[in-house]
């Protein structure tokens, strides 16, 4: 259980992406959580996860995939080679079994994903679906996040990075499953 939020600053970027650190098994008994965000390529990809830990950690560590590779040319659509890196993945993720088939064929992800690349956003959906979005948020306390980061800005004042930080701590008030510790992270455009 988690919150991951992704926001686009202006046209452009950066894009930021921030999520909290705490994890609990069934029972809501806390464990030591891995960060749900990742840096690549020296943070010019970010990626963060929220579902089942499996499916994070093989997307991140797939040895069939260099990460760097979707921020290193400026060539072509970003989001059809973000689609097409998925693609990819896909084959990972379903030998490390975290896709399951459902009836027609159709496959499912038992993970959710932002993906920040070149101040871009992405979402990454359980059918393997991507979208391109100025703003999201994944997991549980995904949407109070968001609604919380997008409220703050309606007073001004706050640096993105302290309004993302804020609006996780705000959720995390309210959903036992949504805690420190909190990372953010800046995507340069």
């Amino acid at each position: 259980m988690t919150a991951v939020l992704g926001f686009v600053e202006g046209f452009g970027g950066p894009a930021w992406l921030a999520a909290d650190g705490r994890a609990v098994d069934s029972e809501c008994t806390p464990l030591v959580a891995k960060s749900k965000l990742v840096a690549f390529a020296g943070g010019r990809v970010v990626v963060g996860g929220a579902g089942d830990r499996r499916a994070f950690d093989i997307l991140c560590s797939s040895p069939a995939f260099e990460w760097g590779d979707l921020a290193a040319t400026m060539d072509g659509d970003l989001g059809a080679r973000v689609r097409r890196a998925v693609a990819e993945l896909r084959t990972d993720l379903k030998a490390g079994g975290a896709v399951k088939s459902t009836g027609g064929g159709e496959e499912h992800c038992s993970g959710r994903f932002l993906i920040g690349v070149r101040g871009q956003l992405f979402v990454v959906g359980t059918d393997f679906g991507v979208l391109g979005v100025p703003r999201a948020a994944i997991g549980c306390g995904g949407q109070a996040a968001l609604a919380a980061f997008l409220a703050l800005g309606l007073g001004g004042g706050l640096s993105l990075d302290k309004r993302l930080l804020q609006a996780l701590e705000i959720v995390a008030d309210l959903d036992l499953h949504v805690g420190p510790p909190y990372t953010v992270l800046e995507v340069p455009a």
